[in-house]
């Protein structure tokens, strides 16, 4: 098992470049690696270890190799000429590069994240103090210097506005009427005087002629 082998493959999660499956056939390929990253696992050893069939693992090595960072060789009888099994070997040095990419876009997310919240929280706090601002600023007619006006009722229970709607004057004389130095009862008395004036009526017992 090599530790630098492995710590620098769980590295490679945040690179965001492997998919869970072939990270996975990494670290089974880091665990049984020696000193020089190089392991001889059988297919079935790692189909058996992760859980998974003999094409998927075929495939997911496939995806390695294309990455660069894994190398497989195969491996012969020297007497036979038969095919016994397969070499595999971690690049170092790409699974470093790879590593370093996967960092610094770590890096970039966690930032983007940070101003991200602030920006959340700024909106958060100009909302909250527009909203203060709002409950505390006075009315518009107050700004303006106007003086409230306070209404009543504008109708009765009957209906009828109790103030008299119209420009005209009250029948009943007030002390304006009265400025003349006239009496009520001498105004409302020279109608009927002067109508007995203009007026003759015929005497009782003469006959028109």
């Amino acid at each position: 098992m090599s530790f630098e082998a492995t710590d620098l493959t769980r590295k490679l999660g945040s690179s965001n470049v492997f998919r869970p499956g072939e990270l996975h056939v990494m670290l089974l390929l880091a665990d049984h690696a020696n000193e020089e990253w190089a392991c001889w696992p059988s297919l079935e050893r790692l189909a058996m270890d992760s859980c998974m069939g003999d094409r998927t693992i075929r495939r997911h090595l496939r995806a390695l190799e294309e990455h660069g960072v894994l190398v497989c060789d195969a491996l012969y009888d020297s007497r036979t000429g038969e095919r016994i099994g397969n070499q595999f070997r971690l690049v170092e040095a790409a699974m470093e590069r790879l590593a370093q990419t996967g960092e610094k876009r770590r890096v970039e997310l966690k930032a983007r994240l940070k101003r991200r919240r602030e920006k959340i929280r700024h909106s958060k706090t100009v909302a909250i103090e527009t909203g203060l601002n709002a409950e505390s600023a006075p009315s518009a007619n107050l700004a303006a210097g106007s003086i409230p006006v306070i209404t009543g009722p504008a109708k009765m229970a009957d209906g009828e506005n109790p103030v008299n709607e119209s420009d005209e004057n009250p029948l009943i004389p007030g002390p304006a009427n009265l400025a003349d130095g006239g009496s009520a009862s001498a105004k409302l008395a020279n109608p009927a005087s002067n109508l007995a004036k203009n007026t003759e009526l015929p005497l009782k017992g003469t006959r028109a002629h």
